[in-house]
């Protein structure tokens, strides 16, 4: 279920699963919506962190809701550990 499987937008699918290897890191998830909503599940596979959105604005994937996705999957892939 969690194997990449087939290409997707900017990751790779599993058997429902989005299988987001990105950023030194793999991120599992799903997106999805309807008229009105948006939602993205995420889970930080490396850091053991997971974060859902969701939004009542059905905006295409392309701001709303995909673009908070995208700004922490950025956020908590990239962090910077301190020692």
């Amino acid at each position: 279920m969690f194997k990449p499987k087939v290409k997707g937008y900017n990751t790779h699918v599993g058997y429902g699963i989005d299988v987001d290897q990105r950023y030194n890191q793999t991120i599992l998830g799903h997106s999805g919506g309807w008229y009105g909503i948006h939602t993205e599940l995420m889970d930080f596979m490396n850091d053991h962190y997971t974060v859902v959105i969701l939004s009542n604005i059905d905006d295409d994937g392309k701001t709303g809701a995909a673009r908070v996705a995208n700004f922490f999957k950025k956020l908590l892939a990239d962090k910077k550990l301190e020692k």
